[in-house]
């Protein structure tokens, strides 16, 4: 008999939609306290609840939720639409040369262009797993890009792409061969914000004269925006890409793959599957440096999941808050000093310093201490009701420690 129950928010008390299948349970995990935790509870039930509101819709050929709606072309084997419900607008770019998520290759170490890996018609596989998500699966069996996962989320204005890569497949060659996946975007006139360990650099203005290849690494996201859009692009796995412009339109190709010809040092077997993560989301601003700095933080950075007998005293808690959403914290770690930890924060915003208050009471009868990167103290920092206020520079991380 398959066991019936609920998943209860403690912190709302409100039932959250799951699905379940086999041992594995999923659901949204919605508005988790910022560097904190919030606990939920399994209550069994006499039978399994339907969720009827759910706004992910399922069709032979679509998958779509609040935020977006993914179409796939039979004609052409690939996903011709990605509509943004807010605007009506496909975000995919009108390219004579690139077709959305699919793979091409590069060969020598001249500049040459890319051209398509030849692939068969795929198969396509629509997973139904509501109320949560919505998969669309385009398969292609015995290739080197495998298989391409279409992911939407119930009522997260994001869209998931995993994609599979059989490294079985990597043929011999004499010549080294780079492989990627193309990203085709329609934003005319954009300017593109690449996130580097400090902040975001724009290629236009802050990359030094004289460079003439067009390949970028990138700590997270690439934000391509004009005056009234910004589309976000986040990558999990793959840090290396290049940007083009086919028709005036900005084309992101990330960097699956090299494959080295046998005499080369760097050339090793090829074995196993690669599963490459990528995220999307699109706004109706210009670039905003916190907007995208968060999502790269959200794509990458997993919750933690205990389970186990917990009370149902203190539901959820945040252990530290910040006001500004241009200051992100990247952590908060024990030193080998004793008594003693580090935080890292960063002003990702990249035209102008940042103002910030962190809130936390672990401050509490600390003291507090702004350092450089040896350790050295630059000055101590008052704490006045639990509470630092920081003024951190543009594109800058900022270290302080506390004792």
């Amino acid at each position: 008999r398959k066991l019936a129950f609920d998943i209860i928010d403690l912190m709302s008390n409100k039932r959250v939609p799951h699905y379940a299948e086999g041992h594995k349970i999923r659901f949204i995990a919605r508005d988790l306290p910022p560097l904190g935790y919030k606990k939920y509870q399994i209550v069994p039930t006499e039978k399994t609840r339907k969720t009827t509101n759910s706004d992910l819709i399922l069709t032979d050929n679509s998958i779509e939720n609040r935020y977006f709606q993914v179409v796939f072309d039979q004609n052409i084997g690939l996903v011709s639409e990605i509509i943004d419900k807010s605007t009506g607008r496909n975000i995919i770019g009108k390219s004579d040369k690139y077709g959305f998520a699919r793979g091409y290759v590069k060969r020598g170490t001249q500049n040459e262009e890319f051209s398509a890996v030849a692939q068969s018609a795929p198969q396509l596989i629509l997973v139904d797993e509501r109320p949560v998500r919505l998969i669309m699966r385009l398969r292609y069996d015995n290739e080197l890009y495998e298989s391409t996962d279409y992911i939407l989320w119930s009522d997260v204005r994001r869209l998931d792409l995993h994609q599979t890569i059989d490294l079985q497949k990597l043929p011999n060659t004499d010549e080294i061969e780079e492989y990627g996946l193309a990203f085709p975007f329609e934003l005319k006139k954009a300017l593109a914000e690449m996130e580097a360990l400090g902040g975001f650099l724009c290629p236009e203005t802050d990359r030094l004269p004289g460079i003439d290849h067009n390949a970028f690494s990138i700590r997270r996201t690439v934000a391509l925006s004009n005056k009234s859009a910004s589309l976000i692009w986040a990558s999990v796995d793959r840090r290396v890409l290049r940007l083009e412009y086919d028709n005036k339109r900005p084309v992101i190709i990330s960097n699956v793959v090299n494959n080295f010809p046998p005499q080369w040092n760097r050339h090793q077997k090829n074995s196993g599957k690669l599963i490459l993560r990528y995220s999307l989301m699109q706004t109706e601003t210009g670039f905003d440096a916190g907007a995208t700095g968060k999502f790269g933080w959200e794509i990458l950075t997993n919750p933690m999941v205990q389970q186990g007998w917990f009370s149902k005293n203190e539901p959820g808690r945040s252990y530290f808050q910040i006001d500004n959403d241009n200051v992100n914290i990247l952590n908060l770690r024990k030193t080998d000093r004793q008594h003693k930890w580090q935080m890292e924060l960063q002003n990702c915003n990249p035209a102008q310093p940042e103002n910030v208050t962190i809130h936390s009471a672990f401050f509490s009868g600390k003291t507090i201490r702004q350092i450089d990167l040896l350790g050295n103290t630059k000055k101590i920092i008052p704490v006045h009701d639990d509470k630092i206020r920081l003024l951190i520079p543009e594109n800058t991380l900022f270290l302080i420690e506390i004792e």
